[in-house]
């Protein structure tokens, strides 16, 4: 049954690829224009954004285009921990809650995005100023932990995908490539302006759609069967729970789902790229919205379902070090996964420096944020160590992203868009915010309580 259900999903995300395929591509022209990084194709306009995660799609955006933009920037590499985090559930269960806390996301990425068109608000920080007034600091540091959290999260990949190549012919530690790549790759481009970079924005949906499709293949290819080719030099088990079991570390899974659907700082840049002044801005925000978030709901069920039937209760929280040394189709993929990592990390950087040094007193920020000043540079080296020495600390990305999953997320999906959405709603609309905070704080709580437990930390 399990790889009945793999080969079927397979199909869809054939399917799903196909039509992705089927978009004409982009002319890129880059620039920088007030700070912010132009691409054009056709007649859509993209601006990246300083949001490690905002891909703009400004003014004569189609739905399609918008959709693609987004899923692009939010899928990430969270999906790669749905697996480990299904451990001890069934299949139904485990994707019952995928859709549910997809569904429970996009309703929350509405309200954000349409209070944002109510507010005429460009990004969350200055929505929040408008609804809510005080305290904008709150978002900083939601933004500048969310950010710091998922660097962790990256230098943790980068240590998990080049580690044991190094290791193997060069034999340095993967703690020694950490630092060495941190050094020599990922603080040097962090000195880039963003506009250099773009030219690789589109290596991180390709990585995902094939890291995907490799993960959905091998799952029904039979090569990781009892007697496949690969199964003796991979890490598999039996899964447990079956199809329909329950059990409590499903809270593991809702963390690790919290990272992976944090869409929201997109939500009130997208919906203000929409407004073409025609009434028609919270439609197509709407259109996009639900159609983004189907397309994350599919990848992630299939990817968590797939990897659960290949290694069961086996898998890791980074699913690629699950196969097998001898897979030539695994080691693509992790090389894709590590490259796009490289390249994507100055985005989440970005986000993180700059959040952070926001909380700090004026004069400091200031002296901070000067673009070529010589304290921003030491700044920028000092917290690339430092997470780099957090992430080898944590041991593997699991913990920081179950935490950063559970409780930022938590907020962010949840807790924000009801504080900002309460004093506008009606009696009916308030019960229904309480309800969306206090699932966030529920789900926050209990997920991260099960991710220290199950780490052996309470």
């Amino acid at each position: 049954m399990p790889r009945t259900g793999a080969r079927l999903v397979l199909y869809v995300a054939i399917a799903a690829i196909a039509r992705v395929a089927a978009l004409p591509p982009l002319k890129r022209s880059l620039r920088p224009q007030h700070g912010a990084l132009t691409v054009r194709g056709g007649s859509t306009k993209k601006t990246v954004t300083r949001n490690p995660r905002a891909v703009v799609v400004q003014k004569r955006t189609d739905v399609l285009g918008a959709s693609f933009n987004l899923v692009n920037n939010v899928a990430g590499c969270g999906f790669l921990t749905l697996t480990a985090g299904a451990a001890g559930t069934g299949y139904l269960p485990a994707i019952g809650l995928v859709a549910f806390l997809g569904a429970v996301s996009c309703g929350s990425f509405l309200l954000l995005g349409e209070d944002a068109l109510r507010y005429q608000a460009s990004d969350v920080r200055s929505l929040w100023s408008e609804a809510v007034g005080a305290n904008a600091w709150a978002v900083d540091a939601s933004v500048a932990a969310f950010c710091g959290a998922a660097a962790v999260i990256y230098h943790g990949i980068v240590g998990d995908v080049f580690g044991p190549l190094v290791e193997k012919y060069l034999d340095i530690p993967p703690s020694i490539t950490v630092y060495a790549v941190a050094l020599l790759a990922l603080f040097p481009l962090c000195q880039l302006d963003l506009a250099t970079l773009a030219k690789f924005s589109l290596m991180g949906c390709a990585s995902v759609f094939l890291t995907a499709f490799a993960i959905l293949y091998r799952a029904v290819d039979g090569t990781y069967a009892e007697d496949g080719i690969h199964r003796a030099s991979a890490v598999a088990s039996e899964a447990t729970g079956g199809c329909c079991g329950v059990s409590a570390k499903a809270l593991v899974l809702s963390a690790n789902l919290g990272l992976a659907y944090v869409a929201h700082y997109n939500a009130p840049p997208l919906a203000e790229s929409l407004a073409r002044g025609d009434g028609g801005a919270r439609r197509r925000f709407r259109q996009v919205t639900f159609l983004s978030f189907t397309v994350l709901v599919a990848l992630y069920a299939g990817v968590m379902a797939a990897g659960k039937a290949t290694f069961g209760d086996a898998a890791r929280p980074n699913v690629l070090l699950n196969y097998g040394a001898s897979d030539a189709l695994a080691r693509v993929a992790r090389l894709a996964t590590g490259a796009s990592i490289v390249f994507g990390f100055p985005l989440v950087f970005s986000g993180f420096y700059d959040s952070a040094t926001r909380l700090l007193p004026p004069a400091w920020e200031t002296s901070l944020q000067k673009r070529r000043g010589a304290r921003r540079t030491l700044g920028s080296l000092c917290l690339v160590l430092l997470t780099a020495q957090v992430a080898l600390a944590a041991g593997d990305i699991g913990l920081p992203a179950g935490l950063a999953g559970s409780l930022l997320g938590g907020f962010v999906v949840y807790v924000l868009p009801a504080m900002i959405r309460w004093p506008n709603a009606g009696a009916v609309g308030r019960v229904g915010c309480l309800m969306l905070a206090l699932l966030g704080v529920g789900l926050g709580l209990l997920g991260a309580q099960q991710t220290l437990s199950a780490y052996g930390l309470i």
